[in-house]
C-alpha cells in the first residue's frame, strides 16, 4: 500500500469517526438489559458450534471421499463446488439448529436477542442500515491495522505471503461460478449471521451479567479475533486478527447500542461483501 493510500485512509477514518464523535453516536445508553443468558444456554450454542466444525465436519467429509471412492484421504482433494456446498449446508445446520434451540429455552427470548425492547426504538430495517453505514466508520481503521500490521511481519520475520482463510478459500472458488456463488452465500450471509448470533448474540449476553456492558464488548471482540486464528496463515495471523479486533471493538459497540442484533449483522454483511466484492475485481491485490 503506497504512502497516499494510507494518508487517505488515515483521512477518511479521522472524517468519519470524529463526526460520529460529534454527533454523539460513541455514547453508550444508559440501560440495563431483561435479557440474560443462562450459563447452559452459552454452553450449549458454543458447544454445538464446535462439535459441527470440530467433528461433524470432517466425518462428513471423509465420507464423501469415501463414497468417491478416493485414494487421498485429505479433504481438499474435493472439488472445490463440493468443498463450498457442503459448507454452506453445514452453516445452514448450525444457524437452524441455534434458532431452534434459543427459540424452546424457557428463559429465553430469541426476539430479545434479535432486537431487545429496551434497545433502540428504531426499526429493524432502520438498525440494518446504521449497520452498514458504520463500515464507512470501521473500514478504513480495519484496513490501516492490516497495514501496519502487514510492514511489521514484514520488518521482523520477512517478506511473507498469507491470505485470510475466507479470502483463499474465495480465491480458489473463482474459476467456478457455482463455488464462488456458494461461497459468497456462506461468508456474505450466513457467516454474519451465525457469528453475530454466537459472539454479539449469546457470548456478549452472558458476559454482560458478570462484567458489565463495556467489558462484555470488549470480551467478545477478543474471542471474536481468536475464532479467527487459523495455523495455515502462519505470522498472518497478526495484521489479520489486529484487523479483525478492531471490526469485533465495532460490533460489539453496535450491539449494546442499538441492543439489535440486526445492526450488527448489516455491519458485518457490508464488511463481507465489499472485501469479496475486492476480491473478485482484483484478486491479485486483495
Amino acid at each position: 500500500m503506497s504512502l497516499f493510500s494510507i494518508l487517505a485512509l488515515a483521512l477518511w477514518a479521522l472524517a468519519t469517526n470524529a463526526y460520529a464523535l460529534a454527533k454523539r453516536y460513541f455514547i453508550l445508553p444508559n440501560k440495563r438489559w431483561p435479557l440474560r443468558m443462562p450459563f447452559l444456554g452459552f454452553a450449549v450454542c458454543f458447544g454445538f458450534y464446535f462439535f459441527c466444525t470440530s467433528y461433524l465436519a470432517p466425518s462428513i467429509a471423509t465420507n464423501v471421499l469415501q463414497l468417491a471412492n478416493a485414494k487421498e484421504p485429505d479433504v481438499t482433494s474435493l472439488p472445490i463446488e463440493v468443498i463450498s456446498t457442503l459448507q454452506t449446508l453445514l452453516m445452514l445446520l448450525i444457524i437452524g439448529t441455534l434458532f431452534l434451540f434459543l427459540a424452546l429455552y424457557p428463559s429465553i427470548s430469541l426476539r430479545q436477542i434479535w432486537k431487545s425492547a429496551m434497545g433502540s426504538p428504531s426499526t429493524k430495517i432502520q438498525d440494518f442500515r446504521l449497520g452498514a453505514l458504520t463500515w464507512l466508520l470501521a473500514f478504513p481503521l480495519v484496513t490501516l491495522l492490516g497495514e501496519f500490521g502487514d510492514r511489521f511481519v514484514n520488518h521482523f520475520f520477512g517478506p511473507h505471503t498469507y491470505d485470510q482463510a475466507a479470502v483463499q478459500f474465495i480465491k480458489e472458488t473463482l474459476p467456478v461460478p457455482f463455488a464462488l456463488a456458494m461461497a459468497l452465500v456462506s461468508i456474505v450471509l450466513l457467516a454474519p449471521i451465525l457469528e453475530e448470533l454466537l459472539f454479539r448474540g449469546v457470548l456478549q449476553n452472558f458476559l454482560r451479567d458478570y462484567v458489565g456492558p463495556h467489558s462484555s464488548i470488549v470480551l467478545s471482540a477478543l474471542l471474536f479475533t481468536a475464532f479467527h486464528y487459523s495455523p495455515s496463515q502462519g505470522y498472518g495471523n497478526i495484521p489479520l486478527l489486529s484487523a479483525l479486533l478492531v471490526l469485533g471493538g465495532y460490533l460489539g459497540f453496535l450491539y449494546e447500542r442499538q441492543g439489535s442484533l440486526f445492526a450488527t449483522v448489516g455491519l458485518h454483511m457490508t464488511f463481507n461483501a465489499v472485501s469479496a466484492l475486492r476480491i473478485i475485481l482484483n484478486p491479485a491485490t486483495a
